[in-house]
């Protein structure tokens, strides 16, 4: 029994390179899965680091070469990119700019 949660990542072995098996990228663990058993494993995301979450297919059935949790999917990798939250405009402005539009 493992004491960590895994971090899989997707490799090929065989002579022909021709066997998916999802493979613990953390120091000093040897886990193997393969491709049909890792489903409902649990895995730290491969982008943020910090999530856990169960491994499943996307949309297309297929699972990532590194599964990575819900709220990376929808967000750059980058994290300078990343939408900033919405600055509050006062009601006077809005007053203002709409009242310019107008005449």
């Amino acid at each position: 029994m493992s004491k960590h949660i895994h971090q899989f990542q997707r490799r090929t072995i065989g002579k022909d390179k021709d066997y998916i098996v999802y493979a613990c990228v953390l120091p000093s663990c040897f886990t193997y899965y393969p491709e049909d058993v890792i489903v409902g494993k649990e895995s730290v995301c491969n982008r943020c680091k910090e999530n856990v979450f169960v491994i499943k297919k996307n949309s297309s059935s297929k699972i990532p070469h590194k599964p990575h949790c819900e709220e990376c999917t929808h967000e750059p990798r980058n994290p300078g990119l990343r939408k900033k939250p919405a600055k509050r405009i006062h009601r006077l402005v809005v007053e203002d700019i709409t009242k310019l539009l107008l005449d």
